[in-house]
């Protein structure tokens, strides 16, 4: 931007709206380089839309034995979650790692 490039050309270049780069301009400014280091998230590796009592439910479902396919176990918890009023978690049969799958099902937007 010191060189005259435009917000607008700025944003294009990186993928990224103009109010993004407006925030990161504003946070330069007000603390250096630093403002601009990704902060990381405090809810880390932590389900954003699952409930205690559904993490609950699909591990209690993963973990019995024999161990369940996880297609089922995604089948139970749906049915669970209609009768319980809950948001029916998501889920990518495209993700290879079992553990990666069990996560996967609390990920909205897959």
């Amino acid at each position: 931007m010191e060189e005259g490039v435009s917000q607008a050309e700025v944003a294009r270049a990186h993928g990224v709206s103009s109010s993004t780069v407006q925030r990161w301009i504003k946070r330069y400014r007000e603390q250096g380089l630093v403002g601009l280091a990704r902060e990381e998230r405090a809810d880390r590796g932590h389900s954003r839309d699952l409930s205690k009592e559904e993490i609950e439910l699909i591990e209690g479902l993963y973990l019995s034995r024999p161990r369940p396919q996880l297609t089922s176990v995604y089948r139970k918890v749906c049915r669970v979650a209609r009768e319980q009023g809950w948001k029916e978690p998501s889920y990518d049969p495209r993700v290879s790692n079992r553990e990666e799958v069990v996560a996967s099902l609390g990920d909205a937007g897959t």
